[in-house]
């Protein structure tokens, strides 16, 4: 009985709906952007593209966060740094990644000697679309924070 209550408290807590329907809604517009580019379903669930879900996840948390805990307690200072290092890592570790696979890529397929580290890479080329650009952050920030605001405010409103 007290497991239910705990999954009633987390499937209807603001934060966890806003944190939940911003990535859905970037990966839903994701694939709607990706889907003249490819049917596959697939590709909706990779890294890297526009919007970032990363981006709009953290933001969707960090934003709901703000509005139910106040910006000065602990759980606002947890979501915001956390924010902070994902969406960092997404432009810069993640993008490099997939800039030097890309790379790599690129010299595998151009080169024809027989290194079999080479030949490894044409077996199994390295993802090209890992992180994101800055544009990509941007918007992924905006559908976070207005999905946040939305649902944030939403439950509010129904829980009374």
């Amino acid at each position: 009985m007290i497991i239910l209550t705990y999954l009633i408290d987390l499937f209807t807590s603001p934060i966890f709906l806003s944190t939940v329907l911003s990535w859905a809604m970037a990966q839903l517009v994701k694939y709607l952007l990706l889907r003249k580019k490819s049917s596959d379903m697939t590709a909706m669930l990779q890294g890297g593209g526009m919007p970032s879900s990363h981006t709009a996840t953290v933001t969707g948390l960090a934003v709901s966060t703000m509005i139910v805990c106040g910006t000065g307690g602990f759980e606002f200072t947890m979501a915001l740094f956390f924010q902070i290092i994902v969406i960092f890592d997404a432009l810069n570790v993640r993008y490099q990644c997939g800039q030097i696979g890309k790379l790599l890529n690129h010299e595998s397929e151009t080169r024809n000697d027989s290194d079999p580290c080479l030949r490894e890479v044409r077996k199994h080329p390295f993802k090209e679309s890992m992180g994101h650009t800055l544009p990509e952050v941007i918007v992924g920030f905006f559908v976070g924070f207005i999905v946040a605001i939305i649902v944030t405010n939403l439950v509010c409103f129904l829980k009374g």
